[in-house]
C-alpha cells in the first residue's frame, strides 16, 4: 500500500508509519484490519487502498489549510 500512496501524498502531507503489532492496544483495536490509513482520528482506508476516496480526502483536507 505504501508504494501506492506515496505518489498521492508526496510533498503534501506528513506520513507516519506505525506497526500495529508493536503495541498490544493497537493489535487489539485493529486486529486484522491492516493496513490502515488514518488522519487524526478518522479512518481513511482499511485492508485495500481506495485510491479515489484517498485522493478526494486529500484534496478536501488540503483545501481547508
Amino acid at each position: 500500500m505504501l508504494e501506492e500512496i506515496m505518489p498521492l501524498i508526496r510533498d503534501k502531507v506528513k506520513l507516519e508509519i506505525r506497526n500495529v503489532d508493536s503495541q498490544d492496544a493497537w493489535r487489539e483495536k485493529y486486529g486484522t484490519r491492516v493496513p490502515i490509513i488514518k488522519s487524526d482520528k478518522k479512518i481513511i482506508s482499511e485492508y485495500r487502498l481506495n485510491h479515489e476516496f484517498l485522493q478526494n480526502y486529500l484534496n478536501t483536507s488540503l483545501e481547508k489549510l
